[in-house]
């Protein structure tokens, strides 16, 4: 099955290389890959950056996905608020890191959204000969 999680990260870093350098750490910390990568200046606080990013992933069953969702999750925090997800067809839940549990210095705040990628969702595979 497919998954993906996306995530919203709030970065206290004065420039855009800097952001850039973070969000490579994140990725490394979570031994994920991210796309769809999107970083804008935060309106309401010029000091952070707003970065919103997603990692695709498989697993076998639910169980599995949010055991995975979880643990990596606990790579950038080790204090998590998370709703409780719904039962299947459509699988989703999300959470927030609490205050003052991040790891990684220069992450102000951390919140994802995880959900199974739903057959209309996923891109057409292309055969190559």
């Amino acid at each position: 099955m497919k998954f993906s999680i996306d995530w919203t990260v709030f970065l206290d870093v004065n420039t855009r290389t800097k952001c850039d350098k973070l969000i490579d750490k994140i990725s490394k910390s979570l031994e994920l890959e991210l796309t769809d990568v999107k970083i804008e200046q935060y309106w309401k606080d010029k000091t952070l950056f707003k970065v919103n990013a997603r990692s695709d992933f498989d697993a076998p069953t639910v169980k599995d996905a949010l055991f995975l969702v979880m643990t990596t999750a606990s790579r950038l925090a080790h204090a998590w608020i998370v709703a409780v997800p719904p039962e299947e067809p459509q699988w989703e839940f999300g959470g927030s890191a609490n205050p003052g549990s991040i790891r990684l210095q220069g992450i102000d705040s951390i919140a994802f959204a995880a959900s199974n990628v739903r057959a209309e969702e996923q891109s057409p595979m292309v055969l190559q000969q």
